[in-house]
C-alpha cells in the first residue's frame, strides 16, 4: 500500500476507537435506571465544606522586576 493510504487508514481506525471509548465511557453503569420502577432517594442536603483559605504569593508586579545582585 501506498503510504498517503497508509496514514488515512491509521487516522479511520484512530476515530472509530475514540468513537467507541467515548461511547463506552458515555454510558450510564449498569443498575441505575430511572425507569419507573426504581424506587427514588432523596438525600439530605450536605453543608458545604469552607473552601482552605489562599495561599499568599506576594506582589506580583514586584516579584519580576530585576534587582541588584547582592554584594560579594
Amino acid at each position: 500500500m501506498s503510504k498517503p493510504i497508509v496514514i488515512i487508514v491509521i487516522a479511520v481506525v484512530a476515530l472509530v476507537a475514540g468513537g467507541g471509548a467515548y461511547h463506552f465511557m458515555s454510558q450510564e453503569p449498569a443498575g441505575t435506571s430511572t425507569g419507573p420502577a426504581t424506587a427514588e432517594r432523596i438525600e439530605a442536603p450536605v453543608a458545604p465544606t469552607p473552601s482552605p483559605p489562599k495561599p499568599d504569593h506576594g506582589n506580583f508586579q514586584k516579584r519580576f522586576q530585576p534587582s541588584m545582585p547582592p554584594a560579594k
